[in-house]
């Protein structure tokens, strides 16, 4: 189990995102492309797991959002890694797209808006980072 995996299991739910910007900031100058690309996996899964919990349960809503906008600081940082360590650039733009559906979607929310639109980009891009990562 690599450090990433360790920290994802052992954070407690909804907080995958936080765990992951840990453990990246854990890592310095030191995280290999493989592990920078299998970051966001977790991140996405999360993501819509709550989405999906949240459309049973709407007192999951506010922790629906705060994931997002801490999802949307930790793709936003993988996007930024991918750049400056020269890493694969279809997953950093992957990464900075991410980064901005969850911080619109997240502010969406704020406001009560139709979320429909950006769940549905949301779900389009993490099945092609999937596809592209797996």
């Amino acid at each position: 189990m690599s450090g990433l995996e360790a920290a994802i299991v052992g954070s407690v739910a909804s907080r995958v995102s936080k765990a992951a910007l840990d453990w990246l900031q854990s890592q310095g100058g030191d995280i290999s492309e493989e592990e920078w690309k299998q970051v966001g996996y977790q991140i996405g899964v999360e993501i819509q797991s709550l989405d999906r919990q949240s459309q049973r349960n709407p007192a999951e809503l506010k922790t629906l959002k705060n994931e997002l906008s801490s999802a949307a600081k930790t793709y936003q940082k993988l996007s930024i890694i991918g750049e400056d360590f020269d890493f694969d650039s279809d997953i950093t733009s992957l990464y900075d797209e991410l980064a901005k559906i969850c911080d619109g979607w997240a502010s969406e929310m704020e406001f009560n808006t139709s979320k429909e639109d950006l769940r549905n980009k949301f779900e389009d891009l993490h099945k092609e980072y999937k596809e592209t990562v797996m």
